[in-house]
């Protein structure tokens, strides 16, 4: 084999050879952090999450005892002018809910504010409407005011039944504040 050949192989394998004892090399001795388990964790056989799209914590459990729900006195300005609205019982199964672009979303949270739900619901209302719930001949989903509304075990027993027979988190907060809509 000619010099330069032979040097030019010892080149490559010498790259090669390194690579490979760190793939091959016996592991080094890893120091193990122990793990002790909160007491009474081995109880928990398992975990179930329940989830639903476009609802607050608010929404359904605002009222159940002991969590940490809705605040007393909440009042938010009626962005047609009217008195600012506060949060009702709304028996209804339609909700129209806002918009749920991720501009949208921004605004609702106003930087920590938490108090743009209505302007936002509003930008999409389509004028006319007269219904102001929770009033009865109000059509579900027709008004922009329905974003202030919420549920208890009346609407939603199923719910407030696994809350009862489980737990609830009451400090659980969405991942993701909205979608983003790209236009296309």
């Amino acid at each position: 084999m000619r010099p330069r050949v032979l040097l030019t192989a010892l080149c490559g394998l010498v790259p090669l050879a390194f690579v490979l004892s760190l793939f091959l090399a016996p592991p080094k001795a890893k120091t193990a952090l122990t793990v002790v388990a909160p007491p009474g964790l081995e109880k928990i056989e398992h975990f179930i999450f329940v989830m639903q799209e476009n609802r607050s914590f608010d929404h359904y459990f605002g009222n159940y005892p002991n969590a940490e729900g809705r605040p007393s006195g909440v009042c938010i300005a009626d962005p047609s002018g009217g008195p600012c609205i506060q949060p009702f019982h709304d028996t209804n199964d339609v909700n129209r809910g806002g918009p749920h672009n991720w501009s949208n979303a921004q605004a609702d949270i106003n930087q920590g504010a938490m108090d743009g739900f209505l302007a936002q619901s509003f930008l999409t209302f389509k004028p006319g409407s007269t219904c102001k719930p929770p009033a009865p001949n109000c059509t579900p989903g027709s008004d922009p005011r329905d974003v202030m509304g919420w549920h208890d075990q009346r609407e939603i027993s199923n719910y407030w039944s696994y809350a009862n027979l489980y737990v609830l988190q009451d400090r659980l907060f969405e991942s993701v504040a909205s979608l983003m809509m790209v236009p296309v």
